[in-house]
């Protein structure tokens, strides 16, 4: 198997302000450097935060939402649940044992398109109705609960060897 060295990249991981700058060679040709790249759906960045891949990740997740409100926007309430629970929750928590955020923001962030998402459910857009309350009436668990059932099972399993590591 022959590697397309066009389609390689080199990605260095570092915090130095000033890091050590060299070329990297597939062939005759130099693989072109870059800050962050996709793998398998997630976003690895050369600092290793998160932020980039969470934006993408809510950019697609609101285009979806919109995508139902403009769809089934006239379908009962259940229909929209499941439509939430199939096409967005799954772009919010892909592979969110490996990147759950470090910072509140980026959580925060996935919240907010679950608590847009729960509000076209029940189409209650009112200031004056509690978020908090929608959310338990629908019976969804926070986004940041589910990401830490996910990594406390998959502790878990790597523990006792129902993952294997080799």
């Amino acid at each position: 198997m022959s590697f397309n060295s066009s389609k390689c990249f080199s990605m260095r991981v570092t915090h130095k302000r000033n890091p050590v700058t060299k070329n990297y060679k597939m062939g005759h040709h130099i693989l072109e450097e870059v800050k962050h790249h996709p793998y398998l759906g997630v976003e690895l960045s050369n600092d290793l935060k998160w932020s980039t891949h969470i934006n993408q990740t809510v950019t697609k997740a609101n285009k979806m939402l919109g995508l139902l409100k403009r769809n089934i926007y006239y379908c009962n309430n259940s229909t929209k649940s499941i439509a939430y629970k199939s096409l967005i929750r799954p772009k919010l928590e892909y592979c969110s044992g490996i990147w759950d955020p470090q910072h509140k923001s980026d959580g925060d962030k996935l919240e907010r398109i679950q608590k847009r998402a729960a509000r076209f459910t029940v189409g209650d857009y009112s200031r004056e109705s509690s978020i908090t309350k929608i959310l338990a009436d629908l019976e969804w668990e926070p986004l940041q609960d589910r990401r830490t059932k996910l990594r406390l099972t998959t502790i878990y399993k790597e523990t006792h060897g129902y993952i294997p590591l080799k």
